[in-house]
């Protein structure tokens, strides 16, 4: 069973996305490299080392949704939750 992971987080007003299908073999236990070339801007720009660091300096938020079998299995928000122009509010 394969697990579909969308990991999202904004800083210094950049939004940063990366998506991932992952099997589900080692239980609930997911990670994702913070690489510049794994993640997108939310405009769908190709991020740049730049982009990347200046989001890390200063992050607002972090979210993950990760879904099973295409049903919303667990949705967990780190930081501010129901921020304006978060995907997931």
């Amino acid at each position: 069973m394969s697990v579909l992971l969308f990991y999202f987080f904004q800083g210094n007003d950049i939004r940063l996305l990366h998506f991932d299908r992952t099997p589900n073999s080692n239980g609930n236990d997911f990670s994702v490299s913070i690489m510049e070339d794994q993640w997108v801007r939310a405009d769908g720009q190709v991020v740049g080392r730049e982009h990347l660091l200046m989001a890390l300096a200063d992050v607002d938020y972090i979210l993950v949704l990760a879904s099973e079998d295409s049903s919303a299995t667990s949705k967990t928000g780190l930081g501010q939750s129901g921020t304006p122009g978060c995907p997931f509010s």
